[in-house]
């Protein structure tokens, strides 16, 4: 539930010393104008930070650095009456009631057994501060002994110095004071405080104060200096415990005066006093309770008050101001408030026995109560070696067994105990630690008051989900009964959820229709209907087959006033954007077909494959900061965000959103639209069958220059006819009743989280995601813009398949380009040089072989050509697809195959600046494509017989697709290289999963055309793309540096063969080359 560290610092920030203030009503009435109380003034500065003062105890010295007083009004010093403690703790619980995300939260994670969590209680913390708050001034409880007394009189008042007088007196009867309950030897202080407007002479009446009564214990505060018409705008930040705009006349001089006179009376008499009071009160502890003779004699004493009683209301003189057990209780709740938990503890047990020895049973269970709080805060301390379950487990179940059990006390203690064992270390590493026995000390607490019976329900239900979920939705479910009973209807909501939640992981149908009943009634007592809530709630209680049975989403919209159409809500979750499925888009590469489109958002598969491509860009002579898209998907920086995407004026954006009907019944949405600043949004339709997922597409055009902000998406939507997924309306217009069905407008903000980062601990522990920036993006003109086709490319290609892909770009700018590279790393494209010399310029090198540590680098433009706005030119390329798997660019996924082609497109321009200067512009345009891969031929080849002029072989090839191969043959691209006659040579018609072998001779000699078999064979049409790719391409030297043969085969005897196959009527060609040593 909570930590330790949580837990031990808000328990400590339930207790501080206090002071009392008694005043006029005079004094109220001066305050009153500042719109304030006199405690609420002074209590603003009762705290000291960065002190250097020490108390000392018995046996060592406690250093505080810091201080913070409560204050009370003298005559509330007593125990309040139970009713106020009941209207104080149902305060608390409808100021805490469970927040919209924790319902949304708790709706959502309904029949998924897996999301089986802690049960979280909003309102524990501020409802055991409030009983901490309440629980106040019990018999012989010296936490709340005021440590001083401020007197306030106005300088108003009809003879202020009598007002002194009387309400010293009025302190001293007090029933706390009078009984002997509370000590009288702390100091009373004197504050007369003066408005601005006030025309008494202050100064006199201080003077006279000062001589009536002790000097320095003589205040004056001055408040409501500043004129009206120079009031401050705004409360001054220093008074913390003033409500906001209040106290907007008070001067600086009135702040500092009121901090200076608080600094005295803390710093230079309350502190000082206090610390005369221990050592005293320490004096007396040590001569009557230590020693060996008071340790051998301590079992024949009894109390030193001079009698003994049984009953509470005579137990609170039994142990007055001068006794021994009040000295005690005195020293060991002072040393708690000042975090010294070894000395408390020791006083507290020396303290019991007296108790005991009294029959004060009410006294031993709350010293029993401050020694568990001691044990459990003691493991703050530098010197302890951890929390003491066992000890602090069993003062806190003597307190509470000894407690009256109609006592908001007993109350307050097992409150205490439940948080105290619940915290995370205790319960994840402690064997102490037992559900059950936090369940059976809260149970009876379910019967001690209306207010407080559901509470302690909900908390049993919340730890019997650990063991006896069964018994936990019973008691979820009673919770929810009693918080109904008392109007806290969000409490009880949540209890039902959670009942339900444990219901769907562990079926109870006896209870599942009243579940689903009882929850939508409760969502229709919130303040506003929460419709994303009641459409899930809805969903998971109608089962398809008895769907139609109850009344539709939009039917029961007829119960609203017909003037409230259409209906506009904000971020209900209809329909259900699901998570993280946003993805941006935008036309890169200026293509009408949004495949050809690049993503904005994360897309890692994209990244990896541009990668090396970019990173070849990088350490080329070109500067990459020059181009505006080059850092888009940089990794996220220091600060966990993306640079801002920059976009060209005019760009189509898409805005792509996975959406779910989460009704029982058919959605349409009529208009969905993208709602954004500086663009042309497009509109879109669509129809959602019930429970059903769809992607959908948003468009739109940037317009404006500047900033264009994604900000939302807008629905209109209205039900189906039908709730078995059809619309009886008639296309998506609906009937000629469509007027009058309800439509409910539905705006939902969007929000683009990042991957989680990973570059500190930091970030690695608290799970922390980078900030995506898709959604806002910078627009500016771009002079370069162009797109790219690759012509002929077919969705499925064979493995080894040589295909001709011309390439066309065209020009789509308003500039001519006089600069265009291809850079990929795929070795299995081959493109057309136009200039290599532009090439050599842009790498830096002459690569008269492509190294394999760069991208291969094509420039597509001649040698002085330039391509003007509009112009296309097409260049040649090849795709000799790879011969079998083990390649970098395949990706498998199931029993399809896919290889993956991409290239990056630089592009620049000449423009002209705005000073009339030229600068070259520049742009990239990243194309990727998959295409699917199909086996069709493997080979095998062996050396059968090497004679000195020719070398034998035997090529052994399968048919391992399901059609037919036309036809197989062996030839050499090798310039050295030729085929002799051999039978049989080439392989016709090759049937599906059949073997077959050719004996083909391979001879070391020059072609000569018109002679050999290759030169024959090539002439042929159907070898067109293969004889025009050796034509255009050395393959020799390209396979040998691909393959990394060079080393290997270097001065051996070695030639090299292609089997080449063909399909005259699919248009297709392909070969595979072979190494022979």
């Amino acid at each position: 539930m909570y930590s330790y560290t949580q837990l031990s610092g808000f328990l400590e920030g339930c207790f501080h010393p206090y002071m009392a203030v008694e005043s006029s009503n005079g004094a109220e009435k001066t305050c009153r104008e500042c719109g304030v109380t006199t405690l609420q003034l002074i209590k603003s500065f009762a705290v000291e930070n960065d002190i250097n003062y020490s108390l000392e105890f018995e046996t060592h010295s406690v250093p505080l650095k810091s201080i913070a007083f409560d204050m009370e009004y003298a005559g509330s010093l007593h125990p309040p009456e139970v009713e106020e403690v009941e209207k104080r703790i149902e305060e608390t619980l409808k100021k805490e009631e469970p927040s919209l995300d924790q319902l949304h939260s708790c709706i959502q994670s309904l029949c998924d057994s897996t999301a089986l969590k802690d049960v979280e209680q909003p309102w524990i913390l501020p409802l055991v501060s409030t009983l901490c708050d309440r629980c106040r001034f019990g018999e012989s409880d010296l936490l709340n002994h005021p440590l001083a007394i401020i007197l306030v009189v106005s300088s108003d008042d009809e003879d202020p110095l009598h007002r002194f007088d009387v309400l010293s007196q009025r302190v001293l009867q007090y029933p706390a004071f009078r009984s002997g309950s509370f000590s009288k030897a702390i100091p009373f202080f004197y504050f007369l405080i003066h408005s601005g407007d006030s025309a008494s002479p202050a100064d006199d009446i201080f003077r006279n104060m000062k001589s009536t009564f002790n000097a320095s214990q003589c205040k004056l505060i001055r408040i409501n200096s500043l004129p009206a018409e120079e009031k401050r705008s705004t409360t001054p930040s220093v008074l913390s415990s003033v409500p906001p705009g209040c106290c907007l006349r008070l001067s600086d001089a009135d702040i500092a005066g009121m901090m200076e006179t608080m600094h005295w009376v803390m710093m230079r008499s309350i502190l000082p006093n206090l610390a005369k009071m221990i050592r005293c009160y320490t004096q007396d502890i040590v001569n009557d309770r230590r020693g060996i003779a008071n340790a051998l004699f301590g079992w024949l004493r009894t109390s030193s008050s001079p009698n003994l009683a049984a009953t509470q209301e005579e137990e609170v003189v039994l142990f007055h101001a001068n006794t021994i057990e009040f000295k005690i209780r005195f020293v060991a709740d002072m040393a708690f408030l000042v975090h010294d938990y070894d000395t408390c503890i020791d006083y507290y047990r020396m303290l019991l026995d007296d108790y005991k020895n009294s029959n004060a049973q009410f006294q031993v269970a709350h010293a029993s109560l401050m020694i568990a709080l001691s044990f459990f805060l003691q493991a703050n301390s530098p010197s302890s070696s951890g929390i003491q379950v066992r000890d602090m487990q069993f003062y806190f179940l003597q307190s509470i067994h000894l407690f009256d059990s109609s006592s908001y006390f007993s109350f307050l203690s097992a409150f205490l105990f439940s948080l105290c064992m619940s915290s995370h270390e205790i319960r994840t590493r402690s064997r102490l630690y037992d559900a059950h026995t936090l369940v059976t000390t809260l149970q009876p607490l379910a019967s001690f008051s209306s207010v407080c019976s559901p509470v302690s329900l909900f908390w049993c239900a919340a730890l019997q989900t650990q063991q006896h979920r069964r018994r936990a939705v019973f008691s979820f479910v009673l919770a929810a009964l009693r918080f109904k009973k008392q109007g806290l209807f969000a409490h009880a909501l949540l209890a039902l959820l959670l009942a339900w939640r444990q219901y769907t992981a562990h079926g109870l149908d006896a209870i599942a229709n009243y579940l689903a009943a009882e929850t939508q009634i409760l969502l229709l007592h919130q303040p506003s209907v929460d419709w994303d809530a009641l459409a899930r709630v809805q969903r998971l209680a109608f089962s398809p087959q008895h769907a139609a049975s109850h009344a539709s989403f939009f039917a029961s919209l007829h119960l609203f006033p017909a003037e409230r159409f259409p209906l506009h809500l904000t971020d209900c979750s209809l329909p259900l954007l699901l998570p993280h499925s946003l993805r941006v888009q935008y036309d890169e590469n200026a293509h009408p077909d949004r495949a050809f489109w690049s993503f904005l958002t994360d897309a890692p598969d994209d990244e990896d494959a541009f990668a090396p491509i970019l990173g070849s860009l990088a350490r080329c002579r070109l500067d990459a900061a020059r181009i505006p898209q080059f850092y888009e998907h940089s990794p996220y920086g220091f600060a966990g965000k993306k640079p801002q995407p920059v976009l060209p004026l005019g760009a189509r954006v898409a805005v792509r959103l996975t959406l779910r009907n989460p009704l029982q019944e058919t959605l349409v949405c009529e208009r969905a639209v993208l709602i954004a600043s500086g663009a042309q949004v497009e509109e879109t339709q669509f129809k959602l069958a019930p429970q059903a997922e769809q992607e959908v597409c948003f468009l739109l055009t940037l317009a404006q220059e500047g900033e264009c902000h994604i900000t939302a998406v807008e629905f209109t939507l209205r039900g189906g006819e039908g709730g078995d997924g059809t619309d009886d309306g008639g296309g998506d217009g609906g009937g000629d009743d469509v007027s009058k069905v309800e439509r409910v407008v539905v705006r939902q903000a969007l929000r683009a989280r990042g991957r989680r980062l990973n570059q500190t601990a930091e970030q690695r522990r608290r799970c922390v995601y980078g900030e995506e920036s898709c959604l806002c993006l910078r627009v500016q003109k771009e002079a370069v813009r162009a797109s790219c086709e690759l012509q002929s490319l077919k969705p499925a290609f064979f493995f080894s398949e040589l295909a001709a892909l011309p390439l066309s770009l065209t020009n789509r700018g308003t500039a001519p380009l006089t600069t265009a590279f291809l850079l990929t790393n795929n070795y299995h494209w081959f493109v057309a040089q136009q200039d290599a010399q532009a090439v050599a310029t842009l790498t830096n090198s002459q690569q008269a072989l492509p190294a394999t540590d760069f991208a291969q680098v094509y420039s597509l433009l001649r040698p002085g050509q330039t391509l003007a706005p509009g112009e296309t030119i097409t260049v040649p390329t090849y795709l000799h697809l790879p011969e079998g798997n083990g390649c970098a660019f395949l990706r498998e996924e199931g029993p399809h195959t896919f290889y993956s082609l991409q290239c990056v497109l630089l592009l620049g321009a000449t423009t002209i600046t705005d000073n009339n200067a030229t600068d070259n512009t520049w742009r990239m345009v990243r194309v990727r494509r998959e295409v699917e891969l199909k086996p069709l031929l493997d080979t095998k080849c062996s050396v059968v017989l090497d004679r000195k002029d020719v070398l034998f072989f035997k090529v052994v090839a399968e048919n391992v697709a399901e059609e037919e191969i036309e036809e197989i043959s062996v030839f050499s691209s090798c310039p050295y290289c030729h085929v002799v006659e051999a039978a049989p040579s080439l392989l016709t018609n090759v049937a599906p999963g059949t073997t077959h072998a050719m004996i083909t001779g391979i001879a070391s000699e020059s072609r000569k055309d018109g002679k050999t078999t290759s030169a024959r064979v090539l002439k042929e049409e159907r070898y067109a793309p293969y004889m025009d790719f050796i034509k255009h391409f050395n393959t020799l030297e390209i396979r040998l540096n691909r393959m990394n043969l060079v080393p290997r085969i270097a001065g051996r005897e070695h030639r090299f063969i292609d089997v080449v196959w063909t399909d005259q009527e699919k248009k297709r060609c392909g070969y595979l080359m072979k190494l022979l040593e």
